[in-house]
């Protein structure tokens, strides 16, 4: 039975929200452990941050209603409700670090927040394609690149090389199975009239959805020119390119929300890369959830594959970067042998 860990705090005391405000991320590594015995209750710790922040009335209520969302209880081992309160925890870190350098302003970080808690609404369990199928198919092609590596270590694309060439033959023998945004719809349809009634405008609705679907990191992998539309928008801080953005993300380009969306991403991987102990812990939840047996390259492919081994807005870079360089470091010593800095690379 979940507990509330800070029952006995007063109200609005910063206690709660301390390793977050300062962004010490070994304490907020401590905390997300002790959640795990003692789940603080969601809307009180929300009400904590939106106290800190000094949100007015109004936007208080859109992120009131999303806390209440993100409470409802479910029975995922890892897209629970501790994952939706360690995202918006991480969100607060990444937002205030922006708000401090005048990168962040109120109406952003409150959009932010409620696509935080709303993101994995509704989660069955799955991923974008037929439930488990990619998931297994991405296993097989992986191990399968894994083997190759390990007997050829001189050949340091070869892993790349088989993954591409099986996921390509899975594609042609069984058809398509990537279904972009399908569980990120899930969670903003199943949350839209709550946020509306709570006095979110259709504007912040929009940006809000967008926010949402640009968690996304679908793609086809045996395509090497493939993007995620996660990695859309990282294509657009790189080149400046609109029209290389997912159309459905393109409003972030247009009202200036691509690093509040980059913000996002990092919140919501970042919990399972704060140090080695929640890496492991995360790829066992996520292997349990998914009725498989957790094994050490799983985790080193969520870091090289969807990660890319690095933070993708401004403030994760300068807050978890760190973090995410030194697991990434002991994964690829356990899983290739190689160095952290090798010139391995999956395409």
């Amino acid at each position: 039975m979940r507990t509330h860990v800070y029952a006995t705090v007063a109200r609005n005391s910063r206690s709660a929200i301390q390793p977050f405000l300062m962004a010490d991320t070994e304490a907020i590594a401590d905390r997300f452990i002790s959640w795990r015995d003692a789940l603080p209750d969601i809307g009180m710790f929300v009400d904590d941050v939106i106290f800190d922040i000094q949100l007015p009335t109004p936007r208080k209520r859109i992120i009131q209603a999303a806390a209440k969302l993100a409470s409802e209880p479910n029975d995922n081992k890892f897209h629970h409700n501790q994952h939706f309160l360690q995202v918006f925890a991480m969100s607060y870190t990444l937002g205030y670090h922006a708000l401090k350098q005048g990168r962040m302003d109120g109406r952003k970080l409150d959009n932010l927040f409620a696509a935080a808690l709303i993101h994995d609404r509704g989660h069955d369990g799955g991923v974008n394609g037929t439930k488990y199928r990619l998931d297994e198919h991405l296993r097989n092609a992986f191990n399968s690149g894994y083997q190759a590596l390990k007997t050829s270590r001189e050949k340091k694309d070869s892993i790349g090389n088989t993954f591409a060439s099986v996921m390509k033959g899975i594609n042609q023998s069984s058809g398509s199975i990537i279904n972009q945004f399908r569980l990120e719809n899930i969670a903003f349809q199943e949350s839209k009239s709550s946020l509306s009634k709570a006095g979110a405008s259709p504007k912040d609705l929009a940006i809000i959805e967008a926010l949402v679907l640009a968690t996304d990191v679908t793609k086809d992998f045996s395509d090497p020119h493939a993007i995620s539309p996660a990695e859309s928008l990282e294509q657009y801080v790189q080149t400046g390119k609109r029209e290389l953005v997912h159309p459905k993300l393109r409003i972030l380009v247009d009202e200036d929300y691509v690093d509040v969306g980059l913000m996002l991403q990092d919140a919501d991987v970042a919990p399972s890369y704060l140090n080695v102990e929640s890496a492991g812990y995360s790829s066992d939840c996520l292997a349990e959830e998914r009725g498989k047996e957790p094994v050490p390259e799983d985790t080193w492919f969520f870091l090289k594959q969807i990660c890319h081994g690095q933070c993708s807005s401004i403030s994760g870079k300068a807050v978890l970067q760190p973090c995410l360089d030194k697991v990434m470091g002991v994964y690829d010593k356990a899983v290739t042998g190689m160095p952290s800095k090798s010139e391995f690379k999956i395409p």
